[in-house]
């Protein structure tokens, strides 16, 4: 890691950006020590991904331990149609469907639309497998993520 006083990273911005990209850049200051770090925007995204398989590999842990309702239970409980002639049956946790319940009704559609999508191909393009876990899968839906795991007799969407 290349480290530059905060003056020095003024002077010459644009070096020091060169160099992100290869490796991080630390800024200092004088009495209050590091400022800022800058990176590449692939370094950036990678410590994203992983913050997020992080988070999400907890999450669907302790998800597991809740207990499971039908999707298509959630769906009537929201007046939202479901087509349940698919190829997985859909499972939610209960802290799922609690969040479920908590969006706006537009958002809820577009979530609707992805989770059933789910059930006729678990593997859609977009979909990543957490870089460490049990198996989840994640896909970006909206502004929120879907994790959940196939299973021999289904889909079960942890969080």
């Amino acid at each position: 890691m290349t480290s530059v006083t905060l003056s020095q990273f003024r002077n010459n911005q644009s070096d020091y950006i060169a160099v992100a990209q290869r490796e991080p850049v630390e800024i200092t200051s004088r009495g209050t020590g590091r400022r800022a770090v800058v990176v590449s925007p692939e370094f950036f995204d990678r410590a994203v991904q992983t913050l997020e398989d992080q988070a999400d590999i907890r999450a669907a842990a302790e998800a597991r331990k809740e207990p499971r309702i039908p999707f298509e239970d959630l769906m009537e409980d929201l007046d939202l149609c479901f087509d349940a002639d698919v190829t997985y049956r859909i499972v939610i946790t209960r802290g799922a469907a609690r969040a479920f319940r908590a969006l706006q009704p537009k958002v809820a559609v577009r979530l609707k639309v992805a989770t059933q999508g789910l059930a006729e191909d678990p593997r859609p393009a977009g979909s990543l497998r957490l870089s460490v876990g049990d198996g989840e899968l994640r896909i970006r839906a909206c502004d929120y993520r879907i994790v959940y795991e196939i299973q021999d007799d289904g889909l079960v969407v942890l969080c």
